[in-house]
């Protein structure tokens, strides 16, 4: 089961919006440097809890945001990086 999501935005400043929006909400979100893993060029991510994930999206739908990610990552119990 996975621990944390990873969402890679298409810009900083999408990155640094989603952070505030979400520890607005009340979620644990921070912006952390995009792994290299994920293979996209955007160099911040915002990661938050695995079981927050739906009300994260929901988020960033009503706010717009959602066109801004570039992918959805989650991390396995090894510390493996995979898509959504």
């Amino acid at each position: 089961m996975p621990k944390d999501y990873l969402a890679v935005f298409r810009s900083r400043q999408h990155a640094i919006r989603a952070e505030s929006l979400l520890q607005h909400a009340g979620i644990g979100a921070h912006v952390i440097q995009t792994p290299p893993e994920t293979g996209l060029p955007c160099d911040l991510a915002v990661i938050y809890p695995a079981d927050r994930t739906g009300q994260a999206m929901q988020i960033f739908r009503a706010q717009g945001m959602a066109q801004g990610i570039s992918g959805v990552f989650y991390y396995d119990a090894q510390g493996g990086i995979h898509g959504v």
